[in-house]
């Protein structure tokens, strides 16, 4: 189903067949962190976001249907930690996006990201996805909004493979960004809290 014209959001089931095997990747890495609350998760919730509160505690989850043009104001320096699992390859803007996190998160927060790795080949790319990040571009990204990001890059997160040569190809050359970025309090822009 596509919740919104911007991300596909998989049903229980899909999540089941299709997506556990990339969200016990996601909540392995995770372990490795104190995830501290309160804990906003920049989606609406997935069958991922239940597998995060058994084992984080409760999450606030931020309703987007039009990211690129929803000003949805967090509140600001809120939150402790911020879940934003696949989203970005999704953004027509995800500078936008990156930057009202930093907003929203309290001084010493921390951020966790998932996106897909490029591909050399286009034709290998979602179908749902404006972007997929080499590694220089996506710390890049962070870094002009005002982060200091450590990228952790892992192969064979991708979907299990069905029929077709391009489900084939993502599940042995995908590769996935595993995100922990902390704002640079050192700099003094600070737009996010101005009316």
């Amino acid at each position: 189903m596509i919740n919104g014209p911007y991300r596909y959001l998989p049903t229980e089931e899909e999540f089941r067949k299709h997506d556990m095997r990339r969200a016990k990747a996601t909540l392995k890495w995770l372990r490795k962190f104190k995830i501290e609350p309160p804990i906003l998760e920049w989606s609406k919730r997935t069958p991922l976001t239940e597998m995060l509160e058994k084992e984080f505690g409760e999450i606030e989850n931020i309703t987007i249907n039009e990211p690129d043009n929803d000003y949805v104001k967090p509140k600001v320096h809120s939150y402790q930690t911020i879940f934003c699992f696949d989203v970005l390859e999704h953004m027509m803007n995800p500078f936008f996006v990156v930057k009202r996190i930093h907003g929203a998160l309290k001084t010493g927060g921390h951020l966790f990201i998932t996106c897909p790795a490029a591909i050399p080949w286009p034709f290998s790319k979602g179908k749902h996805n404006f972007h997929e990040f080499r590694k220089d571009e996506i710390q890049n990204l962070l870094l002009r909004a005002g982060y200091r990001a450590e990228i952790k890059t892992r192969r064979g997160t991708a979907m299990v493979a069905s029929f077709g040569i391009r489900p084939y190809l993502r599940l042995f050359f995908r590769k996935r960004y595993f995100i922990h970025a902390t704002p640079d309090w050192r700099k003094k822009e600070h737009w996010w809290d101005l009316e």
